[in-house]
Formats: C-alpha cells, structure tokens, sequence
C-alpha cells in the first residue's frame, strides 16, 4: 500500500490518497468525500524510416474516469480498495510501431454492502499507424468511464488524433499527448497533432492535458516542427499561430484547487513547456522532468544531436507530452520515450525517424489509478 497526503486520524480536514490496494477502515464515524480514478492507458510507440516516404503516426493515452460520493463512512466497516495498472508500454525498433496498454479499474467497495461500489475504469491506450507511401492517421483513444458516484462520474480526457498527409518528399511523425483525469468536473484531452504541409524530417507533437483545460493543437497548421506546451491546472495551452517553426505556450500558472474547500492533493501546477533545444531526460541537467500538480507534461523534440531521453511527465491527474525524435545518429543508440502521464493521466506517445543505431522508440507509461479519501467532519 502506498499512501500520499495528510493525516486521515484528523478530525478536521484532511486527506489521504492511496496508490496502492488495500483495505482501509477510518479511526472513527465521519462524513468524507471520496474519489475513485481509473489508471491512464499507456502511449502508443510509433517508429518511422529516414528513406522511402515511411510516415509514423502515435497517439497518447487517455485518461481513467472519476467517480465522485460524499460518504459516510463507519469505522466498523472495511473498505476494500483495488487500484488499476497504468497502461503498459514496448519499445520498437524502426519501421515499426505498437498500441499503448490500456488503464486498469479502480474500485472503492464497502463489504458491509451498505454503500454502492464505486469504480472509476482505466483509459484506453494510444494507437499507431506507421507505413510507406500513403497518409497515415492513428486514433485518438478513448477515456475511462465512471460509476457509482452520488457527486459526479466524469470520463476520462481522451487523446488528439495524429494525422501525416502523404507527399512525395515526406519522412515525418506525429504524435500527441495523454489526457488528463476530469478530477475538476471535465476530462480534457491533449491536443491533435496534424500536419498536411510537411518536408522531409518533421515531428508534429503536443503537450498533454491538464485538469484545466486541452493542450493546443496543429491542426490546420501546415506545420515546420510544430509543438504545443502542456496545458496547467487553470486553462488550456496554445495551439502554434504561424505556419513554420512557431510553438504554442504552455498552460497558464494553474491556480485551482480541486479538492475546495481544502487540497488532499494540491492542484495549482503550471503547463510543461516545449523542450526543443536541448532535449529532455537525465542528460539534461536542470530540466525539470515533471509538470506541476494537475498539469500536462511539455513535448520535446529535437532535429540536432542533443542527447535527450523522454517527453515531460505529467502532474498529478495531467497527461504526459509526445516525444518527436530525430532522425540523427549517435556514437551510441539513443532509446526514447514519451512522457509518462501522472496518477489517473494517459501517457505520451513516442515517435522518432529512423538513422542508424538510434536505439527504440516507447510511449510513456499510464498513471496508476488513485483513491482520495478526505475527511470533512467526525460524525
């Protein structure tokens, strides 16, 4: 059992969140609100070719549903918690790709029977689609559902699309974001990631979502490297504004907090930002490699040699960002990744060209499910 927040024996407000199944019975009487999420599916791995037009395409995961009681819970009763798997992952080699896991179902039961079971279902995992001489789109996925909550059961955020049009000069990919947990009454999906006017060598990626708002989108954008930040805790990111090289900004500094009238677990993180020059990953010295609580993960791509290993991950309840890797050699293989998502959050597809000894390509690992149990009152 892996337990975050404050301490649950409190009879003032307090939270206390559980990561891992167990079962849980409260020091006394109390009247508590309860939250149930699903697990986030995993990001789709999709590798391209440098040679022979190969299109790669990959999609986030999506987000697990949350289902939301206010409860009074006995402290003669146990309550018995299961907690659902992030979406799994592979790495691919390149010409290649593989669909991200899906999340697994988290699930709040009361054994007495008195209380109706609650269960929040895991996202969908990303999909792929990777091939020579033809437009390639991979699907969004699909968030988790919810049920049995008295407050609210909100789905999921799912995934934006990814979409190469086919020309006669093209090797590209494109790859999006993980949605983020609807944890604040809405589950926002990360933005598509589209392309119709591209050369030889692009990455079309997007941020994940956050708990505020979508990430941005390229959609429409005949795109030269477009990339958009992951959205915050408090609003959505910007989609690119300019045909070429233009990058959409991160989410507004997120100031919600969705556990009013007192945070179990604060929700006031800004969006990641697009890491395009450096990379990211544990080359990268001082990069932060987490978004803000409630926040999307930022998307890295880069067309240099910068040794970079992985997409932002997501906050907590935040969808991780893509990874658009290069088509550059190295001295050593390179493996890459997208951005795992945070509890409840899809992960972030990872896309990269070909060259040689360039290592694997992963989709970011789903966020476990999670459930908050924050204590109002003694009863």
């Amino acid at each position: 059992m892996a337990v975050i927040g404050g301490n649950p024996l409190s009879a003032v407000i307090q939270g206390v969140a559980f990561t891992g199944s167990t079962t849980y019975s409260p020091p006394f009487d109390c009247k508590a609100l309860v939250y149930v999420v699903g697990a986030g599916g995993g990001g789709a791995s999709a590798y391209g070719y440098s040679t022979n037009y190969w299109l790669a395409c990959g999609t986030g995961g999506a987000a697990g549903g949350c289902a939301t009681s206010l409860l009074d819970l006995k402290s003669a009763h146990t309550y018995t918690l299961t907690i659902g798997a992030g979406g799994t992952v592979t790495a691919k080699t390149y010409a290649t790709g593989i669909d991200g896991g899906d999340g697994g179902n988290t699930t709040f039961v009361d054994g007495s029977g008195t209380i109706s079971t609650m269960t929040g279902n895991g996202g969908a995992g990303g999909n792929y689609s990777a091939g020579q001489y033809a437009t390639r789109t991979a699907a969004g996925a699909t968030g988790g559902s919810a049920t049995g909550g008295t407050l609210a059961n909100v789905t999921g955020g799912g995934s934006g699309a990814a979409t190469l049009v086919y020309t006669n000069t093209a090797y590209a990919v494109a790859g999006s974001g993980g949605g983020a947990v609807g944890i604040l009454g809405t589950g926002y999906a990360s933005g598509e990631a589209h392309s119709t006017g591209f050369s030889s060598g692009y990455k079309i990626i997007t941020g994940g979502a956050g708990v505020g708002g979508a990430s941005g989108s390229t959609t429409g954008v005949d795109s030269y490297y477009a990339a958009t930040g992951g959205a915050s805790a408090n609003g959505a990111s910007r989609s690119p504004i300019v045909a070429d090289g233009d990058e959409g900004c991160p989410g507004a500094v997120g100031i919600g907090d969705g556990f009013s009238p007192a945070n179990a677990l604060s929700l006031g993180g800004s969006g990641g930002d697009v890491n395009a020059a450096n990379g990211q990953g544990s080359a990268d010295v001082g990069y932060v490699l987490v978004a803000g609580p409630g926040a999307g993960g930022g998307c890295s791509r880069n067309s240099n040699y910068a040794p970079f290993s992985a997409a932002q991950a997501g906050g907590i309840f935040g969808g991780g960002g893509a990874m658009g890797g290069p088509n550059i050699s190295y001295t050593t293989a390179l493996d890459m990744a997208g951005g795992a998502g945070g509890l409840g959050g899809g992960g972030g597809a990872g896309t990269r060209s070909y060259h040689t000894s360039n290592g694997t390509t992963t989709g970011g690992l789903g966020g476990n499910g999670v459930v908050v149990i924050q204590i109002l009152e003694k009863s």
